[in-house]
């Protein structure tokens, strides 16, 4: 991709004032920030930043447009895509509201995305997924022996978390020809 960064960095005071403007990067760099919550991504996003501050204190703002993402929910081995996507940064977090979110089915699903970069060591985040009879469990007996399957629902799903753990609230119902065993 292509980089340009403008600004100024003073060492005396740890001071940072910079825009940037990245041009295809590489949506695998998600998989690190989000271990065991997402896995094989891949697309890319041109972004446009803007850092200032003071050491841990200075935030970021700016805007990233997503395009092909296809990423796996490592805890439920389903693979899904977004074809573009708009993500608003403001106060170091990245927020995106009402992303169609498609499965590998092309079944779909409403997406809400708030990804809190405040402490880059441990990122949180809080999504909140509304499917439609979209594929939300896909997993065998060696991915986990209390409960597998193939499993499509409908409902509201809020995931949020940090690298502590993570929280699910999900109030939905299953459809289609699911199977859970």
């Amino acid at each position: 991709g292509e980089e340009v960064v403008r600004g100024y960095y003073e060492p005396s005071t740890v001071h940072y004032f910079a825009d940037g403007e990245f041009n295809n990067l590489p949506l695998k760099m998600l998989d690190p920030l989000l271990t065991s919550v997402l896995t094989q991504s891949q697309g890319s996003a041109d972004a446009t930043l803007h850092i200032e501050g003071e050491r841990r204190n200075a935030t970021l703002s700016g805007k990233v447009e997503v395009s092909d993402l296809s990423t796996m929910v490592d805890y439920t081995r389903v693979r899904y895509s977004v074809p573009k996507a708009t993500v608003d940064v403001a106060d170091n977090h990245f927020r995106a509201t009402n992303v169609r979110v498609y499965d590998s089915e092309q079944n779909q699903a409403m997406l809400t995305l708030d990804l809190n970069l405040n402490h880059l060591s441990n990122v949180a985040y809080n999504v909140r997924v509304v499917p439609r009879n979209m594929l939300v469990l896909n997993t065998t007996a060696q991915d986990n022996d209390l409960f597998y399957g193939k499993v499509y629902g409908t409902g509201t799903a809020t995931i949020s978390g940090d690298k502590s753990g993570n929280t699910m609230d999900i109030v939905g119902s299953t459809a289609g020809a699911s199977q859970l065993f």
